[in-house]
């Protein structure tokens, strides 16, 4: 009980006789646990960014009436067209937004005409738009036709091959299976020997987005690392706020320990003080980094959503480094001569 009341009781009217300096500790560490909360939001909403991009692209997506559904890519008006359109070489389009919005602004798109090069188009369809690509492209800047009329309409008669074919895996967990069957029928039927170079590539834009959610994890952890630094200087901080306490209350301690105190007493209490201008930081803190995550959120353009784990986690790191680091201004004070205290004059 009078440990308790040491910890509590004494450490804040100890605290209170010395406000500026105890304010100023308690300062770094909440400039520290803001840091780390906001760190950890802005790696998540990378990844989150990240992932949504790559769900964009179809979880399946190996790299065809089906491409839409392959690549996931809804109609807001009209409809994609479909096979018979390819059998029969129909002079139908579909177009994305930004041609959409470029062309017919707000009127109507779908059954208007449109020339490109000597043919003339019919717009069946407007896709919905999707945004940028991870490569920073527009993606709602589009045209898609038939392949069988882009070949008679666009690229001419003597165009008799095709330069990329899209596939879509059952699931996702049967990719492997999915390109290891395409590259097997692709082999025999370019009539490729066993030990010869594939004359081909199957690529899966999921690698690139897949490598971009690994890098925002890298930065992440290297952001967290910094904000771990922070929190290492402001449990500095409040070890020097803690031996300059100790160096001006040298005689207090003394006069303390002739009345019978003991040494036990006397760590508790700097303990106490130093848990409590940590206790103190992270409450600040915890409050900054929610009222700034809404400036954050709108100066990165990403959505941050409050974690309550890392808030705990940066708390708990905190009251745990403030402990750590007021040990040895605790154990200095504890062992103190009484006598060689009692004789300072500060």
């Amino acid at each position: 009980m009078v440990y308790a009341r040491l910890a509590t009781l004494e450490a804040a009217r100890a605290l209170a006789r010395y406000r500026l300096r105890s304010t100023l500790a308690a300062l770094g560490v909440a400039v520290a646990v803001a840091t780390v909360v906001w760190v950890a939001a802005i790696g998540q909403a990378a990844i989150d960014a990240s992932l949504s991009q790559l769900d964009a692209l179809g979880d399946n997506l190996i790299w065809s009436p089906d491409y839409a559904a392959i690549k996931k890519w809804d109609v807001s008006a009209g409809e994609f067209f479909g096979g018979d359109d390819v059998e029969h070489a129909r002079t139908v389009i579909v177009i994305g937004q930004t041609v959409k919005t470029s062309l017919f602004g707000d009127d109507p798109a779908v059954g208007e005409p449109l020339r490109i090069g000597g043919s003339w188009f019919t717009v069946i369809g407007v896709l919905a738009a999707k945004g940028q690509s991870p490569t920073g492209n527009d993606q709602d800047d589009v045209v898609m036709m038939p392949w069988t009329t882009a070949m008679r309409r666009i690229l001419g008669t003597s165009q008799t091959w095709l330069d990329d074919i899209v596939c879509s895996a059952a699931s996702p967990e049967d990719m492997a299976i999915a390109t290891g069957q395409i590259v097997s029928m692709l082999r025999e039927r370019h009539h490729i020997r066993v030990d010869g170079d594939d004359d081909f590539n199957v690529r899966k834009p999921q690698d690139l987005l897949e490598a971009r959610v690994s890098t925002s994890r890298t930065l992440r952890l290297l952001m967290v690392v910094l904000a771990a630094l922070a929190l290492f200087v402001g449990g500095v901080g409040i070890m020097n706020v803690m031996l300059a306490s100790v160096a001006q209350r040298t005689r207090e301690i003394g006069v303390r320990m002739a009345i019978g105190a003991r040494a036990g007493a006397i760590r508790v209490q700097f303990l106490g003080e130093a848990a409590q201008i940590a206790i103190a930081g992270a409450t600040v803190g915890l409050a900054i980094g929610e009222l700034g995550r809404g400036w954050v959120e709108r100066a990165i353009g990403w959505p941050m959503h409050a974690d309550a784990t890392t808030g705990a986690i940066a708390a708990i790191a905190t009251l745990a480094m403030g402990v750590t680091f007021g040990f040895y201004p605790a154990l200095r004070a504890s062992s103190l001569d009484p006598i060689a205290a009692l004789r300072d004059d500060r």
